[in-house]
């Protein structure tokens, strides 16, 4: 059974469709949407055109319920399609073939549409209504991963299961193109939903980076504050988020909180097994650092010495002029020296390297 949702948040306007069927790649043909205009839902024995050209029809000025209406007329094997519209408004459009494969069925609500066949019984898509009822107020892309889950706990795919995607449009504010939110997609996998899950957790999580950035770009480090430890909680594994926090952080003057921030990150690439695994023996170096900040001297400073060596390593660059600031008795622990040795003798200094 392929079963799908094709909704309109009421609570912020935005767009989405969420699949999952037994069957490669689900979210390559079932699934379509534009920011601003709407969302549709092609399945059944898939016309993936329903997609594309309903999207078109519904952009030109026409309610889902006409565009659909078209589209079936014009489609002689209609009696075996199953289709979902929903428009920047909210308004729906459905269809089911009378050839669906058994069992077939659609619930409409205010702004959503709940679609599945071949199901195991009857029930499926009265299951993910409930849901979407229940779960009102929530995030978008929550409601649609929650009526994945409970069509899934009413019976699923009488096949099982293989792949997912959901997808989410903001409202229109420009290209539609630059207004996706989310597009994630299980192509094949065992436990299709239980894997888009984890993908949803881990995309709120890079949001929120996202968010926090913005936040610092506006002077607002209260905000950025805010999203970082959204992000934390969303990605208690990643090296990547304590790296960005403690660079958040040293610009914003808390040199002890970004110590303990890059220590994390430390510990989870480098003390992780199987990468890296001889610099694993250096795992009291990040509790020892003293933190610099970069500012404008020292920058300058590095994008000079990258000219001069013709190398694009503001890193190594930044690394070869704050061990020149410190003297003749300053040491470069590496990994790789040659660039950075490149970089020194560009512009005239000797340093001290200590391979690891």
């Amino acid at each position: 059974m392929t079963y799908s949702v094709v909704a309109r948040c009421p609570e912020t306007g935005q767009l989405g469709v969420a699949v999952q069927t037994r069957n490669l790649a689900v979210g390559a043909k079932v699934s379509w949407i534009r920011a601003g205009v709407g969302a549709v839902a092609t399945q059944g024995f898939t016309d993936i055109s329903y997609g594309p050209k309903g999207l078109e029809l519904m952009s030109s000025g026409l309610a889902p319920e006409e565009a659909l209406a078209r589209l079936v007329a014009q489609d002689e094997k209609q009696a075996i399609r199953q289709v979902s519209f929903v428009d920047a408004y909210g308004a729906v459009a459905v269809h089911t073939g009378t050839r669906c494969v058994r069992y077939a069925g659609s619930v409409t609500l205010e702004g959503a549409v709940f679609l599945a066949n071949m199901m195991r019984d009857t029930g499926v898509p009265e299951a993910m209504a409930e849901s979407w009822q229940t779960t009102a107020g929530q995030p978008l892309d929550q409601r649609l991963m929650a009526a994945l889950e409970a069509a899934q706990r009413a019976g699923g795919d009488i096949r099982g299961k293989q792949s997912a995607a959901i997808k989410v449009a903001a409202t229109a504010a420009g290209a539609w193109w630059e207004h996706i939110v989310i597009d994630l997609r299980v192509d094949d996998h065992p436990d299709p939903l239980a894997e888009l899950s984890r993908l949803l957790r881990l995309s709120a999580g890079y949001r929120d980076a996202n968010r926090a950035d913005r936040f610092e770009e506006q002077g607002d480090q209260i905000g950025a504050l805010q999203a970082w430890e959204r992000v934390r909680e969303a990605l208690p594994a990643s090296p990547d988020a304590p790296l960005w926090h403690g660079v958040f952080l040293v610009n914003a003057g808390k040199l002890e909180e970004a110590k303990n921030a890059f220590s994390i990150a430390y510990a989870r690439y480098w003390l992780k097994p199987g990468v890296a695994g001889r610099k694993r023996n250096y795992p009291g170096y990040s509790k020892s650092c003293d933190i610099t900040p970069v500012f404008e001297p020292a920058a300058r400073a590095a994008g000079q010495a990258c000219a001069a060596s013709g190398l694009s390593d503001v890193v190594d660059a930044i690394v070869v002029v704050t061990a020149k600031a410190l003297g003749e008795h300053a040491m470069v622990v590496t990994s790789d020296s040659d660039d950075i040795s490149r970089i020194a003798e560009s512009i005239g200094i000797r340093l001290r390297l200590y391979k690891v």
